[in-house]
């Protein structure tokens, strides 16, 4: 949305991702049954809500820093996978 918003106003925007490419026929285990998962499911690095979760990423991400409004406790899950938030 921000993009959108920026190149409606007339700006030039480029778009980064923040992580690899991502499939959900390569990478995803959300259509595994659990007891053809290693883990049965169970939450690994990357993925906090467990393996058949699609996302990877999380709320804590080693290396960055992340802050928020005094007096909040909002938090933001940080999505590290081509189309990102998008996918999440």
């Amino acid at each position: 949305m921000a993009a959108y918003a920026l190149t409606n106003a007339g700006a030039r925007v480029a778009m980064l991702e923040a992580g690899p490419e991502w499939y959900a026929s390569r990478d995803s285990k959300m259509m595994v049954p659990a007891y053809a998962s290693p883990r049965r499911g169970a939450a690994i690095k990357g993925r906090p809500f467990g393996e058949f979760n699609a996302c990877d990423g999380g709320w804590e991400i080693e290396g960055e820093p992340y802050t928020r409004a005094p007096g909040t406790q909002f938090n933001w899950w940080r999505a590290r996978m081509l189309g990102g938030r998008t996918n999440h």
